[in-house]
């Protein structure tokens, strides 16, 4: 464990051997032989993308700055421009998620999150039936003046809620389990 200006890193054996394996592959692709029917640049974007499955898999870095490497590493390779690389990552698709999912997490540093769930345990008491069809109509009814994707994002953190009034055990709960397939 090392402190870097207060910020304290931490790497494990398990995420140094999966960074050199993911270096080691982008390296294999820009320096092993031509493979038949495939250009230079398919054969290194082959390696860049094994590159990032390694390291998604893995969690040696976390998906975001995963992600990042891998649009960085394809100008860097020779690839393609920076202009073509960064062309397609900045469209309305990719700012209406960024937009969503930030809107669930400001959401669920509100109180709105828990006077939903609050309602829902008032109608449904100790029933979970109950309980999944309150939130499925309560999303149904959000879902008819917002887009389908933002409503399941909104109610994401409500039905953390819900399972954190319950007390629910993360990862072992079938009611956590049931309210995240009821979500969509």
């Amino acid at each position: 464990m090392e402190s870097v200006k207060g910020l304290r890193i931490h790497v494990s054996m398990k995420a140094a051997i999966s960074i050199v394996v993911a270096a080691a592959l982008i390296v294999t692709g820009l320096i092993s032989p031509e493979i038949a029917g495939l250009t230079h640049e398919g054969k290194t974007v082959l390696f860049i993308l094994l590159a990032g499955v390694v390291l998604w898999i893995t969690e040696a870095v976390p998906l975001v700055a995963t992600s990042f490497i891998m649009l960085v590493m394809m100008p860097l390779t020779g690839v393609c421009s920076f202009n073509d690389a960064y062309a397609n990552t900045a469209g309305s698709i990719v700012f209406f998620l960024m937009a969503t999912f930030t809107f669930t997490v400001v959401l669920d540093a509100t109180t709105v999150p828990t006077r939903i769930a609050g309602a829902v345990l008032r109608w449904s008491g100790t029933s979970s039936r109950k309980m999944m069809l309150g939130l499925m109509v309560a999303i149904a009814v959000v879902s008819m003046v917002m887009s389908d994707v933002a409503a399941c994002g909104t109610f994401i953190s409500v039905a953390k809620r819900l399972l954190e009034l319950n007390g629910a055990e993360k990862g072992k709960s079938g009611l956590g389990k049931a309210l995240m397939i009821g979500i969509p």
